[in-house]
């Protein structure tokens, strides 16, 4: 979930923002918040999703894709890996 905020210069901000559950439908726990989550100084980051198929077997291993505005070039498609460590 990227939710968008006003900073403290008025200027608006993405925030990265993720959940888990052991079921989907709930009830669901916030285990990761990154804000702001951004590009640079003006543009953040949105879209974040986690294919499955760039999602290993098992679940722990995957990357998580976004776009982001205005860099250079003027959009951006990035995939970064993701591993995930299973509480005992």
């Amino acid at each position: 979930m990227v939710l968008a905020k006003l900073g403290a210069s008025g200027i608006p901000y993405a925030q990265l923002t993720l959940f888990e559950s052991a079921t989907p439908w709930g009830p669901w726990r916030l285990f990761y918040q990154q804000g702001p989550w951004n590009l640079n100084a003006r543009y953040g980051a949105y879209c974040p999703d986690f294919p499955e198929q760039w999602t290993s077997a098992d679940g722990t291993s995957m990357r998580m894709v976004y776009s982001a505005c205005c860099g250079q070039p003027e959009y951006s498609y990035t995939a970064v890996p993701v591993m995930l460590t299973l509480a005992d």
